[in-house]
């Protein structure tokens, strides 16, 4: 008897970490200064809902979680992004 599978959303299966992780270098490897923007907030949105999720703990990914944030910052700061 043979089973179907439907196919998984790429970030369904990877772990925690590293959902943040792909959007935090999107933003960093983004040259197209339209697109920049949105890259850099959905980042930083996925980096705050991680270190939440982690609230409490103290992880080498809290450390990576808060230096992703400040790089991010220097982004917004040096391409002048709000």
């Amino acid at each position: 008897m043979a089973t179907s599978r439907m196919p998984q959303s790429h970030f369904a299966q990877d772990p925690p970490s590293m959902g943040w992780r792909k959007m935090y270098e999107a933003a960093l490897l983004e040259t197209d200064t339209a697109k920049l923007k949105e890259r850099v907030s959905v980042a930083d949105t996925a980096i705050v809902a991680r270190i939440k999720e982690l609230s409490g703990q103290s992880s080498e990914e809290l450390s990576a979680l808060t230096d992703a944030i400040h790089a991010l910052n220097i982004l917004r700061r040096e391409r002048q992004i709000s």
